[in-house]
């Protein structure tokens, strides 16, 4: 990701993934997440027409950024939360598969540096941390704060601080509360005596 450091009246680069050693770096004069031949047209004042992957297999990229964008976890995801936080002994996967897949698909069209990466590191922390997994949570807290660190600057945080932040995440315990307060409420007794 690019970053103009307003002091130093710079450009600095800062990477959201491991870089391997003699990998090419590439940027970017659009957004990369349009179309191909928005991508392009965006590119006529530069002088060049862009040779990248993405430009040079319009119909896959293209395809990939309409999957992107339709599923992005405000429209997917937070859907299936509110089913999983509120029904009993469905698996962790209900809910957290479809962002996992959205993730991988992400970073095998290197697109790490886009919003739809941020939006499902973000939805898998709050599911993760909905059922109390701090392992699971930690890992894409991780990489959500690398990617907060790549846009805008700031310190990497300690594991230690993670930690801290995963348990005093405002989703701690969801499904626990959520269940246990239908319970209460005499939802579930309800709901089998109606079926």
């Amino acid at each position: 990701m690019r970053y103009f450091n307003k002091v130093t009246f710079g450009m600095e680069f800062r990477a959201v993934r491991s870089i391997k050693a003699g990998e090419e770096l590439f940027t970017y004069y659009t957004d990369p997440v349009i179309h191909t031949s928005s991508r392009q047209e965006d590119l006529k004042p530069y002088g060049f027409q862009c040779g990248c992957e993405s430009c040079r297999t319009p119909s896959d990229s293209d395809f990939v950024r309409m999957q992107l964008y339709r599923n992005t976890p405000m429209l997917v995801d937070y859907k299936r939360l509110v089913v999983f936080l509120m029904t009993p002994g469905l698996p962790e996967s209900y809910v957290v598969d479809h962002s996992l897949q959205q993730l991988e698909l992400i970073e095998r069209t290197g697109l790490e540096g886009s919003e739809f990466y941020s939006s499902h590191l973000k939805f898998l922390v709050e599911a993760y941390c909905a059922v109390e997994n701090l392992q699971k949570a930690l890992i894409y807290l991780r990489k959500l704060e690398d990617f907060k660190r790549a846009e805008s600057g700031g310190e990497e945080k300690s594991v230690k601080t993670l930690m801290q932040m995963v348990k005093e995440h405002p989703r701690w315990g969801w499904k626990t509360k959520i269940q246990g307060a239908m319970e209460v409420a005499g939802f579930y007794a309800h709901c089998s005596s109606v079926l």
